[in-house]
């Protein structure tokens, strides 16, 4: 599921960009900037929780 969910992240991107932004024509422009900070920080939020799920995951099989 959480590499799943990084495939949608993805999927989401390559939308905006090549639908959306096109539509607006903010693609090389400065107006579309606040969305790739939002998307780079879902990608951050995502990735560490992932991380500390599977972490918590490796020490229950161990204990």
């Amino acid at each position: 599921m959480w590499v799943f969910g990084f495939f949608v992240l993805l999927s989401f991107d390559l939308f905006m960009e090549g639908i959306v932004f096109e539509l607006l024509e903010w693609n090389g422009t400065t107006k579309n900037d606040w969305f790739f900070v939002l998307w780079w920080g879902f990608v951050v939020v995502w990735f560490l929780y992932g991380i500390i799920m599977l972490y918590r995951k490796i020490n229950l099989v161990k204990d």
